[in-house]
This record gives structure tokens, C-alpha cells and sequence, in this order.
């Protein structure tokens, strides 16, 4: 289920599976209906982005993207032969796992659920989380 931040669809499927009571209404269910759900979840320390969220995964990937960024950060304030070489293998890493093609993918991904290309770079605290999120 597809929709804008905070109008109900959390509710609506806590609703349809029975972990809601509906504030009006009724849930009709066909006899022998069967229905799987897997419960929204977050984290109460997520990263820092929707699209590192996204990208994380990929776990391999994301670990070469976190050193890269690290090693970046380093270089910022103390340059070194050797950070730059941590920096340079990671970017070689990241590279041969398709780190640039999983980003894409995941911002194309995130852009056809509805965001927006400025929110990919907002915190996921900023999404409603059905409610459940700061």
C-alpha cells in the first residue's frame, strides 16, 4: 500500500489484520481467508538519511560507502597517505559491488513510492512511521 505520510495506512492494515479495532465500521473477510502481514518497524536510532536507510540494505555496499565517507571525513581535517589508500580501496570496493548502481536504484526506488527527491536526504524520523515515529 502506497500513500502520503500520516493518512492511515498503518491504521487501516492494523485495522484488516485484527491488531486494531476499527473506529467504525466493519472488516468482512470471505471463509476460509488467510492474510500474512509483516508489521511496520523502525529504529529508534536510524541513519541519518531515508536514502542511506534505503541503501543500507545492502549491507556490503553500505559498509564500503561508510568507509569511503569516514575516510573523507579524515582527510578533511588530517590528510594522510594512508587514509587516502583506506579511501581509494573502499572506493574500489564499492565500485566492483555496484555501489553507484544501488544507489541509483534506490533513489529511482524511493522516487516511485511518492517521495520527493529532497526528502532522500531528509532523517527517516521525519516520516510518520504510522504514527509511531518522533
Amino acid at each position: 500500500m502506497v500513500g502520503a505520510n500520516g493518512q492511515g495506512k498503518t491504521t487501516l492494515l492494523n485495522a484488516i489484520t485484527g491488531q486494531d479495532e476499527a473506529d467504525q465500521g466493519q472488516i468482512i473477510t470471505p471463509k476460509n481467508f488467510r492474510m500474512a502481514f509483516l508489521p511496520q518497524s523502525f529504529s529508534d536510532t536510524p541513519l541519518p538519511t531515508i536514502l542511506s536507510e534505503c541503501i543500507s540494505g545492502h549491507e556490503l555496499v553500505y559498509q564500503y560507502k561508510t568507509r569511503m565517507d569516514d575516510s573523507l571525513k579524515a582527510m578533511e581535517t588530517a590528510y594522510s597517505e594512508e587514509t587516502f589508500e583506506a579511501y581509494e580501496n573502499a572506493l574500489r570496493l564499492y565500485e566492483t559491488h555496484g555501489g553507484y548502481q544501488s544507489e541509483g536504484l534506490a533513489e529511482q526506488v524511493l522516487l516511485g513510492l511518492g517521495f520527493k527527491e529532497n526528502q532522500l536526504e531528509a532523517s527517516p524520523l521525519t516520516l510518520s512511521g504510522g504514527g509511531a515515529c518522533g
